[in-house]
């Protein structure tokens, strides 16, 4: 049995693709698997599978070698398998976490092969929820990169993930709720804002601001 898996331009991702987490999971991957490698090899693919067992309370995901021709992500959790695929970017395809945001170029390869398979495994967190509240989001809506809007939002929560993360609070008020169809699709719990008490309207509307201090009821 062969012990290695050569990444090409022949590398083909695939998934269930009615579920929408294992889309955007499948469209970071093949991306990613499009800037890194140039030259044609083995037609062969990456599936990244949810598992129809189990109970959904971790997110742990394993990357397996079938054989020559076809590896396999699964997990228990739609975020479990974003995780995996994420983990093949970051260390096999050498995708850095911030890549967007430091404009990182990731070296280019005619083709990769992979033979690591077990070191692929989630980190050891030290608390259940991880996360960050995207402030200041208005900054974006005049950004013309790619006209800003939901690409721009996709690669803030695409980086948290990165992170290990799991939870967004994905802007303030309205910017928050009409991003958080886009924050569950990418595998991400939501939060509600410090602004919105026990999922409350924004208690903020209205209070005057003076520079950067906002006087709140805590």
């Amino acid at each position: 049995m062969s012990t290695k898996f050569v990444i090409s331009k022949g590398t083909a991702v695939q998934t269930d693709f009615r579920n929408e987490v294992l889309r955007n999971a499948v469209s970071i991957l093949k991306r990613d698997i499009g800037t890194t490698v140039t030259g044609n090899g083995p037609k062969n693919t990456i599936t990244l599978t949810l598992n129809d067992h189990g109970n959904g309370d971790s997110d742990e995901y394993a990357v397996k070698l079938i054989d020559s021709e076809h590896v396999e992500v699964t997990a228990d959790t739609e975020l479990g398998v974003m995780y995996g695929a994420l983990a093949i970017s970051r260390t096999v395809l050498g995708v850095d976490n911030f890549w967007f945001w430091l404009d990182t170029k990731t070296p280019k390869h005619a083709t990769i092969e992979w033979s690591d398979f077990d070191s692929l495994k989630m980190a050891d967190y030290h608390v259940k929820y991880r996360g960050w509240f995207v402030n200041d989001e208005l900054l974006f809506n005049n950004w013309q990169y790619r006209e800003s809007g939901e690409y721009v939002w996709k690669l803030i929560f695409e980086t948290l993930l990165r992170c290990g993360g799991n939870v967004v609070i994905p802007g303030t008020d309205k910017n928050s709720h009409s991003n958080r169809t886009l924050a569950a699709a990418m595998g991400l719990t939501i939060a509600h804002h410090h602004a919105e008490p026990l999922g409350g309207g924004n208690v903020l509307a209205g209070i005057p601001r003076f520079g950067s201090i906002v006087f709140e009821i805590s």
